[in-house]
């Protein structure tokens, strides 16, 4: 009899946990990338940046038409960018809105073949939520009257999980951790506004306990009312993180850790950089992880930012993190082209005259030396000093790019543009000059065709 109980519950198990991830599967719809294409027998490399956005493809030899395919299956939030390298390879970069959760990138014979799933922060949440579901409560005294909600969230039965839960809420000690569960419940169903409410109200009703903290830390994962509410205290909470003990200190290290990587817009990253930089920690593990999550946000600083302007104000407030980052190199380059499309002529040169010689190890991340990156920043040297109108400097780099690297720049440079020439007619000015033009014409004709004017009268009139 004992032992049919428990197949009967090994079954059961077994039948929640399948309903649990079909509907998991249904309710998260990732974002998928899939590109075919078909060009002459080579090699590719693949590499994905620490910021998880971006992917870096070098083809060798490069892909007719593979460009085009990529910006047709993308959406318009996806940035699609190719760069030559040397005579025959190109390097195709991908950089995308929401962070890579698997990519393929495959070069069999002549056929090509390119897989991306990239998945949304509050997918990313959903699934974190699912994955630490049986992890100890706070209080080890009343944890075992939260296993039957808990059981039921993992079986995919959210609308049971709900009222137990509410049950639950109306009693004191048990009052915390049910109103997290709530909030979490809310979001798995899809009601996420609903969701940042609760995580709102639970922050605040609990700030100082743990449940508080995880309704914090998931409420800046969601990034509920950046612009309106209140922002993000990563100092606070991961301080409070580093001195709770037990498994749940671990368990909350890592959420904190772990929210803190789903960074990833450029004024969250921001301030996230500049609130953990003097942070004094007591947790070795933890310190190692807050400085691997630290090299992440940096490169998401640099990458992710978008516009010029916000990528060089991030390169001057992080450029000691910048400089000293396994990526040193390719996020320095980055800044160069951002200070270059705002004119600012003397910053780019001072950068790239440092990166066309970079040879270091250590900064040399994100493929920099197999992307050729000395000759990508020396050709986008000869471009600066072409804005700044220097010919013969121009002429200078341009010589010393074909001799150093033994192959020609991938485009040519034109020390002094041929300026269109200007119609004075098609301009308001032009046009008014011309039409004075014509009228002091046909005066002067009106005037030779009345005959000179007699003198001797009076009165000067003609007879």
């Amino acid at each position: 009899m004992l032992s049919s109980c428990i197949e009967m519950f090994r079954f059961d198990l077994i039948v929640g946990v399948a309903c649990a991830i079909l509907l998991m599967a249904a309710a998260v719809s990732a974002k998928v990338v899939r590109v075919t294409a078909f060009g002459p027998k080579g090699r590719v490399q693949v590499v994905t940046p620490l910021d998880g956005h971006s992917l870096v493809a070098i083809f060798s030899p490069r892909v007719p038409g593979l460009l085009n395919k990529l910006r047709a299956n993308v959406d318009k939030s996806t940035v699609v960018s190719v760069q030559r390298v040397g005579y025959r390879d190109e390097e195709i970069k991908i950089l995308f809105p929401s962070p890579i959760r698997r990519y393929s990138v495959n070069r069999l014979g002549k056929k090509v073949q390119i897989d991306i799933d990239y998945r949304t922060r509050e997918e990313n949440l959903r699934d974190r939520i699912m994955e630490t579901l049986k992890v100890p409560v706070p209080s080890t005294f009343v944890g075992f009257r939260f296993d039957a909600g808990e059981r039921l969230m993992r079986a995919g039965r959210f609308s049971d999980a709900l009222s137990r839960f509410k049950k639950l809420s109306e009693r004191y000690e048990l009052r915390a951790w049910a109103q997290l569960r709530l909030s979490d419940i809310a979001l798995l169903s899809g009601d996420v506004r609903g969701a940042c409410r609760r995580y709102a109200s639970t922050s605040e009703s609990f700030g100082v306990r743990i449940s508080g903290m995880l309704a914090r830390l998931r409420l800046q994962v969601l990034g509920c009312g950046w612009r309106k509410g209140p922002q993000a205290d990563w100092d606070v909470l991961i301080s409070r993180a580093d001195r709770v003990p037990g498994k749940i200190g671990t368990f909350l290290r890592e959420e904190a850790i772990w929210a803190m990587r789903q960074v990833s817009r450029p004024n969250e990253v921001d301030l996230a950089l500049r609130l953990v930089a003097d942070l004094q920690l007591s947790q070795r593990r933890l310190r190692k992880r807050l400085y691997a999550a630290t090299q992440v946000l940096v490169a998401r600083a640099v990458r992710l930012a978008g516009d010029p302007v916000d990528t060089a104000r991030m390169c001057y407030r992080h450029k000691d993190q910048i400089d000293a980052h396994s990526e040193a190199y390719s996020l320095r380059y980055v800044c160069a082209k951002a200070f270059r499309e705002l004119s600012l002529v003397n910053e780019a040169v001072a950068e790239l005259k440092e990166l066309k010689d970079a040879r270091n190890r250590n900064f040399s991340g994100a493929l920099w030396r197999l992307r050729r990156g000395n000759s990508q920043a020396t050709y986008t040297l000869a471009e600066v000093y072409n804005d700044m109108g220097d010919a013969d400097y121009v002429y200078a780099t341009l010589v010393d790019y074909e001799k150093r690297f033994g192959f020609p720049p991938p485009a040519k440079i034109d020390g002094e543009p041929a300026y269109p020439k200007i119609d004075p007619k098609k301009i308001k000015v032009g046009k008014m000059i011309s039409l004075l033009d014509g009228r002091l014409y046909r005066l002067g004709r009106a005037v030779r065709a009345s005959g000179p004017v007699e003198s001797g009268t009076k009165s000067g009139r003609r007879p």
